[in-house]
């Protein structure tokens, strides 16, 4: 299975990307980080048309999620909060108190140091909708649970524990629901593997030997993985940096875990690669949209780099799109 680059200009600097989404129509939903709107707006051509979330106070949009009747799901991640917004942008539902996170017993935000697993939120990084309506959240950077509410926000069970035996979590970063079965493909970033369970949180599967996996997404019967690689925030001494330099990418597998396609090579900084993918959706086209946190103004001087240091000869934009080869 191999994709292509498709060349698209949205017409502004798009470089440290929270999250992406699509709604019914295709239209693109891009979480921006640095600013008063953390939601910007694209058709389907990459055209501007909207933009949500102003006033909310953002300061780290995570994620965002379009539900079946096309409301936008944000999560900001460094206030502990969820909101659900109607198209017109008004909050129809709050997850959490914003600027109060759950105690985990944290020392200095360092996930190795989670004590104990908390209830919503410390740091949460996305969620899904079931086919019940139920929300999932993965909570987070900071805690290590995923949380399952209600359609109208109450507090139903959770499951996770810190560590890294099977089950336990180091940044729950993503996580993805199967509407076939009801299964939960989790994104357990620092212990660099999937691991899916039952709707229930009963442990099914692990797959092994992901590279920082950040994001899942389930289209026509294969998951999407994006791993951000060995380049970006590398702080687990089970792998040597000078070494181990796997690059960033999106894995392609079925459901049983076996890879059928990739995108990115190492060539990190070209168009059609991958500094640092951070999140991806796929449209109803099968079109695969990959974001990115390559603030390449910010993150400017690496040894990855081809002769060791610098920038990149070629910088991409921080959204890409890749379609499926016949």
């Amino acid at each position: 299975m191999k994709f292509e680059l498709v060349k698209q200009d949205f017409g502004m600097r798009l470089a440290n990307i929270g999250g992406l989404d699509t709604d019914s129509d295709d239209n693109l939903y891009v979480c921006v980080r640095g600013g008063d709107t953390p939601i910007v707006v694209f058709d389907d051509n990459g055209r501007w048309i909207g933009q949500y979330g102003q006033g909310l106070g953002v300061r780290n949009p995570h994620c965002v999620h379009l539900d079946d009747e096309d409301n936008i799901w944000l999560i900001d991640c460094d206030r502990s909060v969820v909101y659900k917004l109607s198209r017109s942008g008004d909050v129809l539902l709050t997850l959490g108190t914003p600027d109060h996170p759950s105690d985990t017993g944290i020392i200095n935000g360092d996930h190795r140091t989670i004590r104990y697993p908390g209830p919503p939120f410390n740091a949460p990084t996305r969620l899904d909708i079931d086919g019940q309506g139920r929300i999932f959240v993965s909570d987070g950077y900071n805690n290590c649970r995923v949380h399952c509410f209600s359609p109208e926000g109450e507090l139903l069970y959770s499951f996770g524990q810190p560590g890294k035996d099977d089950g336990a979590f180091q940044i729950v970063h993503s996580l993805c629901i199967d509407r076939e079965n009801g299964d939960i493909y989790v994104a357990d970033r620092e212990n660099r593997r999937v691991q899916v369970f039952t709707a229930e949180g009963k442990l099914k599967a692990v797959w092994r030997d992901f590279h920082r996996p950040t994001d899942v997404e389930i289209y026509g019967g294969l998951v999407y993985v994006s791993e951000l690689g060995e380049t970006l925030f590398t702080d687990n001494v089970d792998y040597d940096y000078h070494t181990q330099r796997h690059h960033s990418q999106v894995r392609i597998c079925t459901k049983d875990g076996v890879q059928v396609g990739s995108i990115g090579t190492a060539d990190i900084g070209a168009p059609g690669n991958f500094f640092a993918a951070h999140c991806l959706c796929v449209n109803s086209k099968g079109d695969v949209y990959v974001g990115e946190v390559n603030n390449w103004d910010t993150y400017s001087i690496f040894t990855a780099w081809p002769g060791g240091v610098g920038m990149p000869t070629d910088r991409h934009c921080g959204v890409q799109r890749f379609r499926r080869k016949p």
